[in-house]
């Protein structure tokens, strides 16, 4: 389909509508759009079928916009836009039915365009995703990803002037993550994702953590301290056992990361330390764990338990963690130093390749 120069072509109020035709596919969708045209077209559902996956080319400021999209699977998509084009996407639910689970899977999705252009997707829910290429100098956005794995994702070549923006909260696999010099931000997955960022461009990079039970994840380029600015966040109010500072104050999404630094001697944190920066190698969690128990008092001895941010050192790289601990002997007594708890664990959630905690300052760190 060809939509002209500031036409407009709208299949809105029904969209593409197969429900009520058994295993009937949707046949790939070709859009071209010339300068200031417009293209709309509602929700595509289809019962047991196939979207057979959809290609659109936007010339300057023309627009494709598309509803929810529900099929047993959706082909491939590659989207093309100019300058101030956009194409935007609602949700798309690989499962057959709006309440379906996601048997099925997203094809590759790539995805070029000029500076001022702009995709957005929503929500995409789908048991396996393909590969996801960015190029140019666009901005990208994708709603939460929910699926068991996502092919390799790779915005390498996207231009400084240009932003890419993915929530793989809901992705249960690894990742492998290339990021270029575009504003990036990136919400971390469940598996050992492997994120690289581009080295040397400054503050660029947000990667953030929303759970304590996603894997360790391998971040390399990692631009630190207040030249490079990129950042690790924390959702905070994903957290359940409750991230807190040194008083025993719940660690809240306006709060400024204060570092309380550990260097393998005894230390009194105070109240409003809410990251301990351990700047001794550990060979071990373990290693840690000891000297944690023995030195870090903390400011007050009203803690019963909770999780402290922390980001220590094997000699060579950073491990972002949570400190995680347990009410001692008496639950009303509180705990003054670590040595009293009943339990001190470790949770690591991303290791920065080649960065050492010197580097590192606390504008590196945020809670969102």
């Amino acid at each position: 389909m060809t939509v002209g120069a500031s036409a407009q072509f709208v299949l809105a109020s029904g969209g593409i509508d197969a429900t009520n035709v058994d295993n009937a596919d949707v046949s790939a969708l070709n859009i071209t759009i010339a300068a200031s045209g417009f293209a709309e077209i509602g929700a595509i559902t289809t019962t047991a079928g196939s979207l057979n996956g959809v290609t659109v080319v936007a010339a300057d400021g023309a627009s494709a916009t598309f509803g929810n999209v529900v099929a047993s699977s959706m082909g491939a998509v590659s989207l093309t836009v100019a300058s101030g084009a956009s194409a935007n996407f609602g949700t798309v639910l690989a499962s057959g039915s709006a309440g379906g689970s996601f048997a099925g899977s997203v094809g590759a999705i790539t995805l070029n365009g000029s500076d001022a252009g702009g995709v957005t997707f929503g929500t995409i829910g789908a048991s396996a995703v393909g590969a996801i290429t960015v190029s140019g100098a666009l901005d990208v956005t994708f709603g939460t990803i929910t699926a068991n794995r996502v092919g390799s994702i790779n915005a390498a070549n996207q231009g400084a002037s240009g932003s890419f923006s993915i929530d793989l909260s809901g992705v249960s696999g690894a990742a492998e993550i290339v990021l270029g010099a575009a504003t990036n931000s990136v919400i971390s997955g469940d598996g050992n994702d492997v994120i690289g960022l581009k080295a040397g461009v400054t503050g660029n990079d947000s990667i953030q953590f929303n759970s304590a039970i996603a894997g360790v994840d391998l971040i390399t380029g990692f631009f630190a301290g207040t030249t490079g600015l990129d950042q690790i966040e924390f959702d905070v109010s994903e957290f359940v056992s409750g991230l807190i500072d040194s008083d025993g104050s719940a660690l809240s999404a306006a709060a400024d990361i204060v570092f309380g630094t550990a260097s393998g001697a005894a230390v009194t944190l105070s109240a409003s330390a809410n990251l301990i920066l351990f700047t001794t190698a550990y060979g071990s969690t373990a290693a840690l764990i000891t000297d944690a128990k023995a030195d870090i008092t903390l400011a007050t001895g009203t803690l019963i338990s909770g999780q402290f941010l922390i980001a220590w050192t094997d000699g060579s790289d950073t491990f972002v963690s949570l400190l995680n601990f347990e009410e001692g002997a008496s639950a009303t007594d509180g705990l003054v130093g670590l040595g009293s708890a009943s339990a001190v664990t470790v949770t690591t959630l991303a290791q920065l390749q080649g960065v050492t905690p010197g580097a590192l300052a606390a504008v590196n760190f945020d809670v969102v």
